[in-house]
């Protein structure tokens, strides 16, 4: 569970919720990006709105399955 305002710990998939984030340091854009669940979403970027749950994707290099 990552609340509002917080930065996403680890690359991971929406699988609760839905949420605004701020990927501005990946993609340039200034505007919040909508996540909702099945979306992936990148270690480091902050959650601008709501709170959601993320299911981890993969830890160092290796995928988790």
């Amino acid at each position: 569970m990552v609340k509002s305002g917080s930065t996403i710990p680890v690359d991971g998939v929406v699988v609760q919720g839905s949420s605004y984030v701020n990927e501005a340091s990946i993609t340039g854009e200034s505007k919040p990006a909508h996540k909702k669940v099945l979306s992936k979403v990148f270690a480091g970027l902050s959650l601008m709105m709501a709170q959601s749950l993320f299911k981890l994707l993969k830890l160092g290099m290796r995928p988790i399955w």
